[in-house]
């Protein structure tokens, strides 16, 4: 695999798993675990949850092949882009609406299921594309716990500045990204 490629998974993964980063923080947060330890469980919960919708999104992905033949490429690079496209439709929404200090559970369990949602066409695309599985470990897992243990360090650290530039960050990740595997592929 040559390094264009792999630099274009790293920043495809990167914008997609840096939800985590709010997902972390919210974590600590929201629900009051700074005292007891349920709070890293529920960290460890959510990377294990989504290193298996990846998988999951690999495994679908490898039973369709099957049906789709010369077009799978552009089905991959379109989904990723449609990936880029919901996440600036998200970022036109306030994730923290009226300016709340801590977001409630259900803006965290929204932020979960759109995170597995986008980690699930990650593994599909990734295996559209033909990167192998132990490529994608690579590079999804230190970029999960990366921005897990980020966001718990911020705990404390309250922006929405921070969480826009973040956002802004991760969309222009994913298009770059893109961008990379569309010249690769012509």
């Amino acid at each position: 695999m040559t390094l264009s490629i792999t630099i274009a998974v790293l920043l495809i993964t990167l914008g997609i798993t840096a939800d985590n980063l709010l997902l972390s923080k919210m974590s600590v947060n929201t629900i009051a675990f700074t005292k007891s330890k349920k709070a890293v469980l529920l960290q460890l919960a959510l990377f294990t949850i989504q290193l298996q919708v990846i998988k999951y999104g690999y495994w679908t992905a490898a039973l369709v092949t099957s049906t789709i033949k010369n077009q799978d490429k552009w089905i991959a690079l379109t989904m990723l882009f449609s990936i880029a496209i919901k996440m600036i439709q998200e970022f036109k929404i306030k994730v923290i609406r009226n300016h709340k200090t801590f977001p409630d559970l259900d803006d965290f369990l929204n932020i979960a299921l759109a995170s597995s949602i986008y980690l699930f066409v990650l593994g599909f695309a990734l295996s559209l594309l033909k990167i192998e599985p132990l490529t994608i470990y690579k590079t999804v897992i230190p970029c999960l716990l990366f921005f897990l243990s980020i966001g718990w360090s911020l705990k404390y650290f309250n922006s929405v500045k921070a969480i826009r530039l973040i956002k802004i960050s991760a969309i222009v990740m994913i298009f770059s990204g893109v961008i990379i595997f569309l010249i690769n592929t012509i």
